[in-house]
């Protein structure tokens, strides 16, 4: 049958074809106009150099980050040199003049100073530190143009990004004494030099030690160390060929006093890998440079370059780029430079600079203004621009060019195949009919009808495998169930992958048969995910063992699934895990995984367990073993004790490796006595382990132990570690190869007197107490004759004065204390006296250790700084221990050539005071409050103070009457002859210069005139 065909009808060729070729030149010409109006060629010339500049400007910013935030970070270590130097010319263990010269005590500071640098290098990440003693003039020694030996350390660490060692073995000593390389244990470089050579009759010194110090030294006082931070350009050590920046700050005492220099290096190769120059351009036509310029007004001077990266280093000493860097700086940029300037190679180069903000405002150096800049070839900024514009043009007419011959070819053969196509479809059998709008093209009208009675079978066709393909991105075994059409699709590889023979009946094969055959596969599960990973299967195929995953998915009544051979990627997954986890040495845990895991365990707590012990162990005598057999033996030695520590490990233990000779071991269970059964085989399998050290000696392997018990004595990781170091801290004091058991009084006994040691030393260090002051009345006059001074510690540590002077005497610091509270208290005292806290005329009595000899240098301090108040000073002496005879005569020999006076306190109360009295023969005896409390009241002692007054005014001597707390002690004091009264009662200690009560004063006044008229 035969259809009309209205005559609007045209044929699919031209209704394609013509609008093709219609959109297209269209397009075209929209192309070209926009390109020209746009100016893009500009634009894109200028987004070039802009690019150029913001890499610029962004490495700027991070070498400005890096020099203010990490390489000039180091003003604690210099505050703790500073203090470091006070403390020890204040205890006269080393002078200024000794800095100058090799010796014994600067190498002691030198030694503390080299852990400060190391400080610095670990802080910081600079690739070298250094300190330079000095305390010459530097011009004088310039003139004469003498050869100038200066001590100090040097340290240099070439890979300051890499993981640091515990021992230091990433560092080199370049400059530093044999005795501080010893002290240290720090290996010397090549070019190694025991101190710091300048010969300056050849070359002025070199800037980094010269401009800090001497602009400090030419300013005393005027400027503080952190505005005298000098940034010094390239240069190296003698001898060397390391070329490096420096930043370097004065070391300046409180009197403005300059004793050195301290900075740190980065060198030229380090600041290279800061600057990849590839990210300017992309390509090799770059580089960036570092240089100086000087202020503008220094219309002669143009920038200098010494620092210059990648395969331009040329560009650090070329002239032409110096003068277009200087110009760039004055006149700030164009666009691009209307003038480059030219390479020996003949190539043009533009460059930009920026300045590095890294000095303040204030500082004292003429010419530091560092600048970084980049240097690109114009061949790299322009073929942008040409590039584009090529690209246009091509891409324009190739556009044109193909879109014709692609608009013919795509209306023929879209037109061909379907007029094919329509013959086909009027001979097939058609099996529903679905409704099409007329499009008005002949053919796509005749093919529609033809389309609508296929369209849902193919639709179904497709979906059925669309999700297969989805899944997998390779070859694999799948398959596909309809629970609704019962129906079943298998590919062919499905059973391969599992190991199995393909079944002949594969295409015919029931829903019921394959799940039954699922199910047999189900007994090879090893691991099981309900999310998209998946479950794991482990079978045997060809004779290897393999690991299989697959992935199933339900949709509606639709059931996927897809198997992959996983067994590479498992296997070595499984490696990275245990290698990440384990010992390399031992195969037992790390320690990150130990933590891990144990943490785990402690949170889990009694869900899985119900008591556990921690051993903190520690190998005896590995060093022992390394150094007398060598470390394969002391490797035999670790891997002895781990196989030990296994073989007595059930599978409720975990057990690690924490370092080099620690190792934990962590059971658990639910009755302690299984616990301590196990802990007792470990004890008797180390007191029979041992290695064969070679001509058939054997040597025990020996153990210390530390045990610690979940939950009765810690509930978390952190309490049982530190309560099983304090157990293993004991076993290895008393004796070694001992497992003790956290005792909760002997760990408080150890943290009190660990405190109070950590204590003392910082409150001897950083001064950490103040001084209050207690006055003494004179009965007879009613005025005050003196002041007492009471320390008072702010150390957290310590609760009393007494605490310390124990915790002193114990260490065997009271030399420390000694030589600290004497000049401490008498400055604090005369500080507020001379503020008009008291008369002129008012004594100072300061405590003083009997057993403690006066040495020279306090006998020089006091007769150089308070030589005119001698006569005020009291020394007193307590008497509570025994007093050595040749150690007194010779304190009291040099007090008397002062002109000082001695105190006998708490007379009384103390050893031997009979014969103390006779030894000291003081000029005061202070009574101990115990005769003085309730003295009103006790007859014995009434007659003690009598005795003591009597004995005392007849041989020209004063008593002083302490802790008088209520007006009758008082009252009985004044009537048995008391010369002096101190106590609560008149005033409490302050920290101010006060008065005493004027109600008590009034007081004593009355009651002296009734007994003493």
């Amino acid at each position: 049958m035969t259809k009309n065909h209205s005559k609007h009808d045209m044929p699919i060729f031209r209704r394609i074809l013509i609008p093709l070729m219609t959109m297209l030149f269209i397009e075209a010409a929209i192309l070209y106009a926009a390109f020209g109006i746009s100016d893009l060629n500009r634009r894109v010339t200028q987004y070039a150099v802009d690019v150029v500049e913001g890499r610029l400007s962004a490495r700027k910013n991070y070498i400005e980050s890096m020099m203010q935030k990490n390489w000039m970070n180091i003003s604690l270590e210099v505050e703790e040199i500073n203090r470091l130097m006070r403390a020890k010319l204040l205890r006269r263990e080393i002078t200024l003049e000794e800095l100058n010269r090799p010796g014994g005590r600067v190498n002691e500071f030198l030694t503390e100073a080299a852990e400060k640098l190391v400080g610095i290098m670990r802080a910081s990440r600079v690739t070298g530190a250094y300190i330079i003693l000095n305390t010459d003039d530097l011009d004088e020694i310039e003139r004469n143009g003498t050869l100038l030996d200066k001590q100090g350390v040097y340290i240099r660490d070439q890979d300051p990004l890499s993981a640091p060692t515990e021992r230091n073995n990433d560092f080199l000593l370049e400059r530093a004494p044999a005795a501080v390389i010893r002290s240290t244990g720090i290996s010397t470089d090549i070019g190694w030099s025991p101190c710091f050579q300048f010969e300056t009759a050849k070359q002025p010194l070199s800037p980094f030690f010269y401009m800090p110090y001497q602009t400090a030294f030419r300013n005393k006082g005027k400027y503080d160390w952190q505005d005298l931070g000098f940034w010094g350009t390239a240069t190296s050590l003698a001898g060397e060929d390391r070329p490096f920046i420096t930043y370097s700050v004065p070391l300046i005492l409180r009197d403005g006093t300059v004793y050195g220099v301290l900075g740190v290096d980065i060198t030229l190769d380090y600041i290279r890998t800061l600057l990849p120059e590839k990210e300017l351009t992309g390509d090799e036509g770059a580089c960036y440079i570092i240089g100086l310029e000087p202020d503008h007004e220094e219309k002669e001077e143009a920038f200098a370059a010494f620092f210059g990266s990648g395969d331009f280093s040329w560009a650090a000493s070329d002239r032409g780029i110096e003068d277009a860097i200087h110009s760039d700086l004055i006149n700030q940029r164009e666009p691009m430079p209307e003038k480059a300037f030219l390479h020996p190679d003949s190539r043009e180069y533009f460059c930009r600079a920026l300045p590095l903000e890294i000095y303040s405002s204030n500082v004292p150096y003429p010419n530091v203004n560092w600048v970084l800049g980049a240097v690109v070839q114009n061949d790299s900024i322009s073929k942008y621009p040409n590039l584009v514009r090529m690209v246009f043009v091509i891409a324009a007419g190739s556009t044109i060019l193909f879109g014709i011959a692609a608009s013919v070819f795509i209306s023929y053969h879209i037109q061909k195949p379907i007029a094919q196509l329509n013959g086909r479809i009027r001979t097939a059998d058609p099996t529903g009919q679905i409704c099409l709008p007329k499009t008005g093209i002949r053919e796509i009208d005749v093919l529609s009808g033809e389309v609508e009675r296929l369209s849902e079978d193919v639709i179904a066709s497709g979906r059925r495998f669309s999700k297969i393909i989805q899944m997998s991105s390779e070859k694999l075994g799948g398959f596909q169930i309809d629970d609704e059409q019962k129906t079943l699709f298998i590919t062919e590889g499905f059973f391969d992958v599992f190991g199995l023979k393909t079944p002949e009946n594969l295409q015919s094969m029931s829903i019921m048969e394959f799940r039954s055959i699922l199910s047999e596969l189900s007994e090879h599960i090893v691991e099981q995910d309900s999310g998209i990973n998946g479950e794991i299967y482990e079978i045997t195929r060809d004779g290897k063992k393999c690991f299989i995953r697959m992935r199933e998915a339900k949709e509606n009544h639709m059931h996927y699934g897809f198997a992959k051979d996983v067994t590479q990627s498992l296997l070595r997954n499984r490696m990275i895990i245990f290698e990440r986890d384990h010992d390399a040495l031992t195969s037992l845990l790390n320690r990150r995984a130990f933590r891990r895991q144990i943490t785990e365990l402690l949170e889990a707590g009694d869900r899985k367990f119900g008591v556990g012990a921690l051993l903190m162990m520690d190998l005896d005598n590995l060093k022992s073993v390394n150094d007398t057999y060598g470390h394969q033996y002391g490797d035999a030695y670790i891997r002895t004790a781990a196989k030990t520590i296994m073989a007595c490990s059930s599978a409720k233990a975990l057990s690690a490796r924490i370092s080099g000779d620690e190792f934990n071991v962590f059971y658990y269970g639910e009755r302690r006595e299984e616990i301590e059964a196990q802990i007792s085989r470990l004890k008797e399998a180390f007191s029979r382990a041992e290695i064969e050290v070679g001509d058939g000696q054997r040597r025990q392997v020996r153990i210390s132990a530390g045990i610690a018990w979940y939950p009765v004595e810690a509930v978390n990781y952190e309490m049982l570690m530190r309560y099983a170091d304090s157990a293993l801290y004991i076993a290895k004091r008393n004796r070694k190869g001992e497992f003790v058991t956290f005792d909760i009084e002997n760990y408080q006994e150890e943290d009190d007197v660990r405190r109070k040691k950590d204590g003392l030393i910082k409150l001897l260090e950083d001064r950490e107490f103040h001084f209050v002051f207690q006055p003494i009345f004179r009965v007879s006059t009613g005025t005050i004759y003196a002041y007492e001074a009471l320390m008072r510690p702010d150390q957290p540590a310590f609760s009393s004065p007494a605490e310390v002077i124990e915790t002193a005497r114990m260490e065997s610091k009271m030399n420390q204390i000694e030589n600290v509270m004497v000049p401490e208290s008498i400055e604090a005292f005369f500080r507020l006296a001379d503020q008009g806290g008291c008369s002129p005329d008012v004594r100072l009595f300061y405590n003083s250790i009997a057993d403690q000899t006066i040495s020279r240098e306090m006998v020089h301090y006091l007769s150089t700084n308070y030589h005119d108040k001698l006569h005020r000073l009291v020394m007193e002496i307590t008497e509570e221990k025994a007093v050595s005879q040749e150690k007194w005569e010779r304190k009291i020999l040099a007090l008397r050539e002062m002109g000082m006076e001695v105190a006998l306190d708490d007379y009384g109360a103390g050893y031997n005071s009979e014969k103390a009295l006779l030894m000291i023969s003081p000029k005061y005896i202070k009574v101990d409050i115990a005769i003085i409390k309730d003295n009103q009241n006790d007859p014995d002692k009434k007659a003690i103070m009598e005795y003591i007054v009597n004995y005392a005014h007849e041989r020209g001597k004063m008593i002083i009457a302490e802790g008088v707390e209520t007006r009758e002690e008082a009252e009985t004091c004044i009537r048995l002859g008391a010369d002096l009264i101190q106590g609560f009662y008149l005033a409490c200690p302050s920290e101010t210069l006060v008065d005493t009560d004027p109600v008590a004063r009034e007081e004593i006044r009355k009651i002296t005139a009734q007994y003493r008229a």
